[in-house]
């Protein structure tokens, strides 16, 4: 039984849960971005290549280039990804977006 102060808060299980990182990386992906695996950092992802491999495996095209950015220790080679035109519509789909306006 839930005490008396905390009885408007809800509960864990009542919370909308957040996105999961393929659902963070998707999105980001969705709006155009190219993220590289320093970009996926910023928005929780610590290991890009398994995210993109798990998308692919949700029938998602993401298409790589390679590329070199400089660091505080020298080069870094490292590939952007970037969504595959062809797959927006599918990942849309994963998202829950099909249907409403695309992110401009």
């Amino acid at each position: 039984m839930r005490s008396m102060l905390n009885a408007s808060q809800p509960r864990a299980a009542e919370l909308a849960t957040p996105p999961r990182k393929w659902q963070r990386i998707l999105f980001a992906l969705v709006e155009g971005r190219q993220l590289t695996r320093f970009d996926a950092e910023l928005i929780g992802d610590h290991c890009l290549h398994t995210t993109v491999a798990s998308l692919e495996n949700r029938g998602i095209q993401i298409l790589r280039d390679l590329e070199v950015i400089g660091g505080r220790f020298g080069a870094s080679h490292c590939k952007r990804y970037r969504l595959a035109p062809e797959s927006l519509e599918r990942a849309r789909e994963l998202l829950g977006l099909k249907g409403q306006q695309a992110p401009a």
